[in-house]
């Protein structure tokens, strides 16, 4: 794929007029984002001298070095695959080359060098009896790996070196020699192109890279750099690093790949892992769908952090986008306003006097008479109970106040729920009392005081009770922290002298049976069995989603100022190190839905992270940068507007598919952040049909009977014949379609094409987003013709051996492939599919050079003489159609392409005809479909970055338009929503009749 510079902070180095900006990577997670490099002064073959770049590869990366003179307009000087090799770069010369020796004739003028390929290898022996080597790389034409078994072998001294690099030609040529035998293929792949010319060149001088071997290599550079640049001129240079390669597209990376073949114990039993080699154990089912790197559950290609065990789940969660609905300020009893404490999984806001929920504020009942006053609310749980601190109004049963005189003290208290009175919290006549002596209801302590972790979900809480001791005669009164518990029958607490530690004020509780606080210097987590004390103070331990097969996860997030994040691995239960985990660095809350609230205002998922506005799509500019509050354990997020004390509640909302690829995309919200325009979407999308059939899909969000959703769709149509309907479900089967009018003459009040916010309300309170959308597309039929093309020559039998003869010569194949299209494109994009198969057959030889190879297309609207040829020998009277396929009898392929080609301007579709041993017909009915998708959409594939739609960062073997191998298991057929306005507008001019 061309590489692409991802927005990330760049390393830059200046050297005597010389910027290096050296720039990475398009992955998810790599094991550093910058090559390893240095300066050093190289003799060139002029005898002159060069300052020179010279970097470390890592193997699997493909590098890109680029110069320029004005940081506008770069220019490519070589392009190369990490093998683990260094690389030099010439920047600027240090010494001329001696002058020629006097009398002799000027040097003659330099000749200008020839084009050079830089190729990287791996070469190791072939396991078996028939010997040889094993050759493997990425292909030239970048149409993924290639591996070939050839004769001759390298000798002994071969194994001395590391890396081989040396030149022969045009060919430059780096040689990684693993000594470990593999398996040679059953058949070498046809060769086209610069892979077969290369390898041919490889073949032809291995003999003499023997003898030159045994000669040694001091170092696996590229020998004398070229010639050196003018000295005067000012010249910027960059390295771009592609750390996405996947040479077999069974995706899972090069990069990744290479390092497990290395000696990752984690690969799967009877996998390997070979960059060049999609499906190592042959089951049909790509490597990186099988391969775990990291062991955590999740395969390669769906892990964002492949050697990072912890990122698994966080990966494995939906693409939210936020449904907002705003809060004004609370209004506490007493008057003045008040900013919120924290919200729970239900949606519930707590204020110091008051909750919201659903767009109404419900006063609490702050005294009861004789017992308890001047409350004040501090944490709520899932099931509305309330602790808080109060005044009480009666002395603790065992006495108190000091010198005669009766205090009342500040104490405990506790709401049964919303409408209950205050209680205070006390167990055998001793009063709960609060942690912190002083708690104020708008002015928290720093850290960042968690309101939410003062009351865990099973009723604990942290308090100080009473107890008196004898010290020298004398009656002393002493507070004990303890581990209460509201109960059926009242409260309980739990002594531990841990807790009364001096070092460490234990005032949380949260996760499974763990509790935790801070000191001026530090943190301490305090669990049933286990402790770790923090060298700094913490500002929360939430609980993350777990990894596969493991109990929920605390990570401790630090303090600002500290962004470090630590996680126990293993759990704590096994005695886990807490390990910092620099993936979620500047994290400080993180829900089970996988999405962490990161410093003041961005939100992240995985490894992608941005602000705020950017997951709630078109926010009201004053909430669109807001101060956050807390993350409820199941996704729910407060928030504060910075210029005021009003807030907003946001809740993660999701629409899917009811099956795979049947008209919904979410798909799209997982490309990379910085990459906006390469098809990400900012809302979720549902295609809605313009008539017939509704389309069906889900709603996944936070709502339930007690939080009940209104959608709001506008003029579209729920199943109820309206467009409002009501969800009060997690995950809600909804369906939806645009009216026609009863009179044909009529326009539609929504068009084709159209794009149409689909509203929320939770209560009274409106969404001041918009996370969901449909897009309207009228139904059409799309008029195929279908020709077999049998290659005749003279003297010979038509067609190769191996050409599959069934398509189309079956009878039903037309109705077959008609249903197969249809299947696909109906639901994504409301299209049938009617194929005509023409019944004879046409019959020529148009192979004008006689090199056996179909020659395609050599632009988008430009065809080749061969298509010329074909083109021409169709008969006249043909069905009308909108797009033509032409299946070819040929068992060589065609040059530049795997099972077919499209010529997207004129609508032509080539297909290669014959088994090559794993052809079948339902992988010609998929590379059909393949090549029709490239005359709806455009040229391209997203798997090697060519396509306008790339989606960096996401499963590419999902798609549709993605050069997957014919192999695959149950490959992907998935359009996005920037394909469907590709298709809205293909469809518009080739298939609608033409206005009036």
């Amino acid at each position: 794929m061309t590489p692409t510079i991802a927005r990330l902070p760049a390393l830059a180095l200046a050297i005597t007029g010389t910027l290096l900006p050296l720039t990475g990577p398009a992955r998810a997670q790599m094991p550093d984002l910058l090559p390893h490099y240095w300066q050093e002064t190289l003799p060139a073959t002029d005898g002159s001298y060069q300052r020179c770049l010279v970097f470390t590869t890592i193997p699997g990366v493909l590098y890109t070095v680029e110069s320029s003179q004005d940081m506008l307009t770069w220019t490519a000087e070589s392009t190369l695959y990490g093998m683990g090799h260094d690389f030099a770069t010439p920047l600027f010369q240090t010494t001329a080359p001696p002058p020629p020796p006097a009398g002799d004739p000027p040097p003659p003028p330099p000749v200008p060098l020839p084009s050079f390929r830089l190729v990287s290898l791996r070469m190791q022996p072939a396991d078996g009896p028939e010997g040889g080597s094993v050759v493997s790389w990425p292909s030239l034409s970048g149409s993924g790996g290639l591996i070939c078994h050839i004769p001759e072998e390298l000798t002994a001294d071969w194994y001395g070196i590391p890396l081989y690099f040396e030149s022969f030609g045009t060919w430059y040529f780096f040689v990684s020699h693993p000594p470990q035998p593999v398996d040679p293929p059953a058949e070498n792949p046809a060769l086209n192109g610069d892979d077969a010319t290369m390898l041919a060149a490889l073949r032809e001088n291995l003999p003499l890279m023997n003898q030159h071997i045994s000669a040694s290599v001091e170092r696996s550079r590229n020998a004398p750099p070229p010639a050196p640049y003018d000295p005067a001129s000012r010249r910027f240079w960059r390295i771009k690093a592609d750390w996405s390669k996947d040479s077999d597209e069974d995706g899972s990376p090069d990069w990744l790949e290479f390092a497990d073949a290395a000696g990752n114990p984690l690969v799967l039993v009877g996998l390997r892992s070979d960059a060049f080699d999609g499906d190592t154990n042959r089951d049909g089912v790509a490597d990186g769908s099988q391969v775990d790197s990291d062991g955590d559950g999740q395969p390669n290609i769906s892990d964002p952090a492949p050697q990072d065990p912890v990122i698994a789940t966080l990966a494995a969660a939906p693409r939210w986008r936020y449904a907002v609905f705003q809060i004004p300020a609370a209004v506490s009893l007493g008057g003045g306003e008040h900013a919120p404490h924290m919200i729970t999984s239900q949606g519930k806001v707590l204020f110091p006097s008051s909750v919201w929920s659903r767009g109404a504020f419900k006063n609490l009942r702050m005294t009861r008479t004789d017992e308890i006053q001047a409350s004040f609310a501090l944490a709520m749980d899932d099931s509305g109970q309330i602790l808080g601190v109060g005044t009480a109004m009666r002395l603790e049963s065992s006495g108190g106040g000091s010198g005669g005189m009766a205090t009342f003290p500040t104490v405990n208290a506790w709401w049964d729920g919303e409408d209950a009175e205050p209680l205070i919290a006390e167990s055998n006549g001793k009063f709960a009392r609060p942690a912190v002596a002083a708690i104020p209801p708008d002015s928290p302590p720093q850290p960042p005081y968690p309101f939410d972790s003062l009351l865990a979900d099973d009723t604990r809480f942290m308090a100080d009770h009473a107890e008196t001791m004898s010290v020298g005669g004398n009656t002393v009164r002493v507070d004990v922290r303890a581990l209460w518990r509201r109960t059926a029958s009242g409260f309980g607490f739990t002594d531990d002298e841990r807790y009364s530690e001096e070092d460490y004020d234990m005032i949380f509780a949260g996760g499974t049976d763990y509790v935790w606080g801070w000191n001026t210097v530090g943190s301490r987590l305090l669990t049933t069995d286990d402790s770790h004390d923090f060298t700094y103070p913490v500002s929360r331990i939430p609980q993350m989603p777990a990894p596969a097969g493991h109990p929920g996860v605390p990570v401790a997030f630090g303090a600002d100022g500290v962004p470090d994040c630590l996680v126990p691995l293993p759990p704590p239960d096994s005695g886990a190190v807490w390990q910092p985990r620099e993936n979620l660095k500047r994290g400080r809350d993180v829900a089970t839905n996988g999405v962490r609230l990161v410093g003041g205002h961005e939100l992240a998922q995985d490894l992608r992270q941005n602000v705020f506005r950017y997951w709630a799509v078109n926010v009201p500019q004053e909430i669109e940068v807001p101060q956050f509050v807390n993350a409820a354990n199941n996704g729910w997020i407060l928030a504060r507007e910075l210029s005021s004390l009003k807030s907003l509640a946001a809740m993660p909302v999701l629409l899917e598919d009811d099956a795979e690829a049947t008209g919904t995309d979410s798909f799209s919200l997982g490309g990379n952040t910085w990459f906006p325009l390469q098809g990400t979407q900012e809302k979720s999308w549902v295609m809605v049909p313009l008539g017939g059939p509704s389309a069906t899909f889900k709603l996944r969000s936070l709502a339930s009977a007690t939080n009940a959703l209104t959608l709001d769709a506008g003029d579209l149509l729920f199943a109820n014949g309206t467009g409002t309907t009501e969800v009060n479900e997690p995950v809600a089967m909804l369906s939806l379609q645009a009216p026609v009018p009863a009179d044909p003459a009529t326009e539609p009040k929504v068009a084709s094409g159209a794009a149409v916010n689909i509203g929320l309300k939770l209560g009274t309170a409106g969404c001041v987003s918009d996370p969901l959308a449909g897009y309207v597309m009228k139904e059409r039929t799309v008029k195929v013709n279908v020709y077999k093309v049998i290659k005749q020559t003279p003297a010979e039998p038509d067609n190769p051996p191996g050409l599959m003869d069934t398509p189309p010569d079956e009878p039903d194949f037309g109705t077959q492939l008609a249903s197969h299209l249809t299947n696909i494109f109906k639901p994504q994009i409301n299209a049938n599919f009617q194929v005509n198969v023409i019944p004879i057959p046409l019959t020529l030889n148009w192979d004008r050079n006689n090199d056996g190879v179909f020659q395609p297309n050599v632009s988008e609207d430009q065809q080749s003489p061969e298509q010329e040829l074909i083109l021409g020998a169709r008969p006249a009277g043909q069905p009308v159609s909108n797009i033509d396929v032409f299946i070819l009898g040929t068992s060589v392929g065609f040059a530049g392409a795997a099972w077919g080609t499209t010529a997207v301007l004129q609508r032509n579709c080539w297909i290669v005809g014959d088994a090559l041993g794993i052809r079948t017909l339902e992988t010609m009915k998929r590379t059909i479909a393949h090549e029709i998708g490239h005359v709806i959409v455009g040229a391209g594939h997203p798997d090697n970055g060519t396509s306008e739609f790339i989606l960096p960062g996401t499963d590419y073997t999902r798609r549709l338009m993605s050069n997957v191998p014919a192999q695959t298991t149950n490959p992907g057929v998935l359009l996005i929503k920037a394909e469907w306005e590709k298709v809205e507008a293909w469809m518009a001019k080739n298939v609608d009749p033409p206005a009036e």
